[in-house]
């Protein structure tokens, strides 16, 4: 299990660090001779694993119309340089304009094993910034600073960003986990509270985040060109493609995305977050199938409302998750953890491994508790466990 915390807790969001301008002023990437945007890049030396840096340059053009190119040992021009990092992931934000040797992308062997982190990396490169640095993040999620690594609060500071009129996106790749850089307990809170299992996505980019490279690099009105349209004929957060359609978020249909059935971020929960529930009645709660073991992981809110004037009462009757995190020293719920909300939006306690024993009872200040619970799908890195969840009593008093 040991080997399993290395890789797992190596990925940026406990080691990154921003290399960035201030104030900020990015610089896009320039267009190569046939007018399309091109980021140039090189190896710093063969010894670095090149799978994952590769899909993940894959994975940016096949959803922008951003081209990626091997220029082999460099020379004095602006490019990026991969490069095998002991210590943490970092990438400048948008283009050195003056960069002799290369801006470096630092990625650690945990970072290289995981391709939507090297996704995440190219994102800073191409200038996008921290989903939760945007100015309007009061509106989406509370940052608790007093859960913070003290090293980590430049990374959360808002800041004024170019958004392009594009939404703040939970489930951006560019967005934090609730752990990122804690120091035990949430330091990103969803103002949505069912919404919180969908931030720290390292799965590949959301429709906002192509949306936004699309227009900053300019591809959309490159597409109209090519396909002999004057406008974005898209609606509600569409975006004209390459094949001359629209892509649209999920939550609309039609061939201009103009039929909205579903708001974007609910659209998202209802795919992503299968097991979120909220309980109006006494009775039991647990992980999905339980005592099953926990394979294949998951992430799910729920929300337990008491009748008016009373509050919820939740007794254990086992609890059975993956230890803490050694190398965090022993703070961190990093593969399976469950967090106990009894006052609302303010963080909670999480829990993890057998601490919590059976018999032991919390009550809520008012009349709402609110589990969340994040497992890792241990099948993605080929393990198993044996540790089978949690069961509680859900009473109103």
């Amino acid at each position: 299990m040991q080997e399993l915390f290395d890789l797992f807790v190596d990925e940026e969001e406990e080691k990154e660090t921003l290399q960035s301008i201030w104030p900020p002023g990015i610089f896009n990437w320039k267009a190569n001779s046939e007018g399309w945007p091109e980021v140039l890049y090189r190896f710093y030396n063969d010894s670095i694993i090149k799978p994952g840096i590769l899909r993940a340059i894959a994975h940016w053009e096949e959803h922008t119309c951003v081209k990626f190119r091997d220029v082999g040992t460099g020379g004095a021009y602006p490019h990026v340089v991969f490069q095998w990092s002991a210590n943490y992931c970092s990438s400048n934000v948008g283009r050195k304009p003056i960069s002799f040797s290369g801006q470096a992308v630092q990625l650690t062997t945990g970072c290289l094993l995981d391709v939507g982190v090297v996704i995440h990396e190219i994102g800073h490169a191409l200038g996008l910034w921290h989903q939760q640095t945007r100015h309007d993040r009061e509106y989406n999620v509370k940052v608790i600073f007093g859960n913070m690594a003290f090293s980590n609060i430049f990374n959360n500071f808002p800041l004024i960003t170019e958004n392009y009129g594009v939404p703040y996106d939970y489930t951006s790749i560019m967005h934090y986990d609730t752990l990122g850089f804690s120091t035990g307990n949430s330091v990103l809170v969803t103002r949505n509270v069912m919404a919180q299992g969908l931030i720290g996505n390292r799965k590949g980019l959301s429709h906002m985040d192509k949306k936004i490279v699309n227009i900053q690099y300019g591809c959309i009105d490159k597409w109209l060109e090519a396909c002999s349209q004057s406008s974005d004929p898209c609606l509600n957060f569409g975006y004209f493609g390459s094949d001359c359609k629209c892509v649209c978020p999920d939550g609309t249909t039609g061939e201009r995305c103009q039929v909205k059935e579903m708001d974007y971020t609910d659209a998202m929960i209802a795919e992503r977050l299968p097991h979120n529930s909220d309980v109006t009645t006494a009775g039991t709660v647990s992980t999905p199938n339980y005592p099953t073991p926990l394979n294949e992981g998951g992430r799910y809110t729920t929300r337990i409302t008491a009748p008016a004037g009373k509050k919820v009462s939740l007794k254990f009757n086992a609890f059975d998750l993956a230890d803490r995190c050694s190398r965090t020293g022993g703070n961190i719920c990093c593969l399976d953890g469950l967090e106990i909300r009894l006052n609302g939006l303010t963080s909670g306690t999480w829990y993890c491994g057998k601490e919590i024993a059976a018999g032991t009872e919390f009550t809520s200040a008012g009349n709402e508790l609110v589990l969340y619970f994040s497992g890792l799908n241990y099948t993605d890195y080929s393990f198993m466990t044996e540790h089978t969840g949690y069961s509680a009593e859900v009473t109103f008093v």
